[in-house]
């Protein structure tokens, strides 16, 4: 470990090459800038979601009529995932199973089409930058080895 930081860190016992330190430092500060952004949005997304997960797990199942006006209250209340109960909330229908019932809600649609990775992630975080993100690192890593070696 210590031979490693010895490369990293220009210490005046190491011959000191403004390139190379230039590319190793901005590839490693380019990383943890881009790690800190990732974790701060999918953590905010996580406990949002798990938020809401947890309120409409709260519900006893098979799901009741009486519960529709309770979600769409949490739901509302979270502006970024508004739009898509409305949406899956269309696809819910109300009847009763069978004579002398209660009436239980059923989906006609699979929750997945409305809540599913690039509904809820792909608006406010820009999946198609976070899935070049390590290509763009390799790539840079690559040529600062090229660099490196000139």
């Amino acid at each position: 470990m210590n031979e490693f930081l010895k490369l990293l860190l220009p210490w005046p016992a190491r011959d000191f090459n403004p390139i190379t330190d230039i590319f190793v430092y901005g590839i490693l500060s380019s990383f943890l800038i881009c790690l800190g952004i990732f974790l701060w949005k999918a953590i905010r997304r996580s406990n949002l979601i798990s938020n809401l997960v947890n309120t409409v797990s709260q519900h006893a199942k098979p799901a009741k009529p009486e519960i529709l006006p309770h979600l769409e209250t949490e739901f509302d209340g979270n502006s970024e995932l508004a739009e898509v109960w409305h949406e899956f909330q269309n696809s819910l229908i109300t009847r009763e199973p069978k004579e002398n019932q209660q009436k239980i809600v059923y989906k006609t649609d699979e929750a997945s089409l409305f809540f599913g990775e690039e509904r809820l992630l792909g608006q406010y975080m820009n999946l198609r930058f976070w899935n070049s993100v390590p290509a763009l690192l390799v790539g840079l890593g690559i040529l600062g080895t090229f660099v490196g070696l000139v």
